[in-house]
């Protein structure tokens, strides 16, 4: 086999990204340290030395994959060395192993791939993909036993985009950056446990000494927010985060000040509460149930239930009649004591679909009822924001109990929609926020006013 000669030096981290015996690795952090770089020229060693191996390098859109993959492969892979098929988007090596140029720009495309056999799998900029088309990609990281090559999954990103929540949970949040970790998985077929590994290696801008000052320096003139997630790869903030006001801090979980979260504690029983309700079956229901301080009419979330075992974006399809049953038996202690909630939800559970009752209907048969919330998302979304500014006491106008692990998780990472940017990305894990959401626009702020929904006029006889 003819050798290449590659002009690449990697920085300590980078090395740490090739050498890495974990079975998953992110690359992740701050801008400009060199992760693409390390990604395509991992790729091409892995194939290089294994022949007869495929690579599969991904990226959501395919101008996404010309603008910043393709540049990079061009610059690093030695001339001479492949053949590649720019229709096909394949290098080819002359071992016969092959790196393909892959997109998954919307969920259903993850099923092109249903029969790849990938060795090494990488993803570019990870927090542009759901879990879902991750973990079905995973499952195409296989090989035969007779290539004696131990197949990986290697991946990059910057903190941001709408599976930042994931990301950061099943990465960041899994231990201490650079160990090890191990992911074990229970295999029905074989009845028994599976343990592979998984690794988080952070990367900042100056630990690479090929970036000049004047990227750095443009770094750190972005706004507060872009400035940490891109410049100090810190995963709590990122571009485009919809509520950077909300504040977790433990410190203060007791005396209630400059925080939004805080310690449970008894909800007086004259309190008015009240029960949002997003309905999910693929995707994750969230119930969330808060009460109003009749005094100074803060808000107190102080209890969730959420349908995901694994905090994905995937749904647990519960039917609504059990659904309905589980609500109403966390209620026992309240209804016992003739407490009143109030329930509101997505207009859309009362629709009827295919002859059978609305969600609303089978659920109100298990005695568990919703009035139509509004909808009004923009409105919605401000009754957040205000209730979220601390006054001069550093007390805001709405407190989360540090029990509602799932509202908390998400609101942090909810992402600013692409297609409209001044509203919340609904293709993000926004099951709480609108289950609150719905609470919110039943009890506006003082001051503000609830959005009057205007009367249709349509007549569906009146063709002119």
């Amino acid at each position: 086999m003819n050798e290449f000669y590659i002009p690449y030096t990697p920085t300590a981290k980078q090395a740490m990204f090739h050498q890495s015996p974990a079975y998953e690795v992110l690359f992740g952090g701050s801008a400009g340290p060199g992760k693409t770089a390390a990604a395509v020229i991992d790729a091409f060693a892995r194939c290089y030395f294994h022949k007869q191996t495929n690579a599969y390098v991904f990226r959501r859109t395919r101008p996404e994959l010309l603008k910043s993959v393709l540049p990079e492969m061009f610059k690093w892979y030695p001339k001479g060395s492949y053949t590649f098929n720019d229709q096909k988007g394949i290098f080819t090596l002359a071992n016969g192993s092959a790196i393909y140029l892959c997109t998954l720009q919307h969920e259903k495309d993850k099923h092109n791939y249903q029969g790849a056999q990938i060795d090494w799998l990488y993803m570019e900029e990870l927090t542009h993909f759901t879990k879902s088309m991750y973990d079905y990609l995973k499952t195409r990281v296989r090989n035969a036993k007779d290539k004696n090559v131990q197949p990986c999954i290697r991946c990059t990103s910057n903190p941001g985009g709408l599976g930042h929540s994931w990301v950061k949970q099943y990465f960041i949040d899994a231990g201490p950056a650079t160990s090890i970790i191990q992911v074990k998985t229970w295999v029905e077929s074989r009845k028994r446990f599976e343990v592979t590994t998984k690794q988080y290696i952070p990367a900042l801008v100056t630990e690479n000494p090929y970036i000049n000052d004047s990227y750095v320096l443009e770094l750190e003139r972005k706004p507060e927010s872009l400035r940490r997630a891109l410049l100090l790869g810190e995963w709590t903030a990122f571009e485009g985060q919809v509520f950077i006001e909300f504040t977790d801090d433990q410190a203060h979980y007791l005396d209630r000040r400059k925080t939004h979260v805080i310690e449970p504690f008894p909800i007086p029983d004259h309190w008015k509460r009240y029960r949002g309700f997003d309905w999910g079956f693929t995707t994750p229901f969230a119930v969330l149930w808060a009460a109003i301080s009749p005094t100074d009419n803060k808000v107190y979330v102080y209890r969730e239930y959420y349908g995901s075992h694994t905090g994905d974006n995937e749904g647990i399809s519960m039917p609504s009649v059990q659904l309905a049953a589980n609500i109403r038996k966390l209620e026992e202690t309240e209804r016992n004591k003739g407490i009143k909630i109030l329930g509101f939800a997505d207009p859309s559970i009362f629709d009827r679909r295919d002859g059978e009752g609305s969600v609303a209907e089978k659920m109100a048969n298990e005695k568990i009822f919703f009035d139509k919330a509004d909808n009004a998302r923009l409105s919605g979304k401000d009754q957040f924001h205000s209730r979220f500014m601390f006054d001069e006491e550093g007390k805001p106008g709405m407190y989360f109990f540090n029990n509602c692990v799932n509202l908390i998780r998400t609101i942090k990472d909810l992402p600013y929609s692409m297609s409209n940017p001044e509203d919340v990305d609904t293709k993000a894990e926004d099951h709480a926020y609108d289950a609150l959401r719905y609470i919110l626009t039943s009890n506006p702020v003082p001051g503000t006013e609830p959005r009057k929904v205007p009367k249709s006029n349509y007549n569906p006889f009146k063709f002119y």
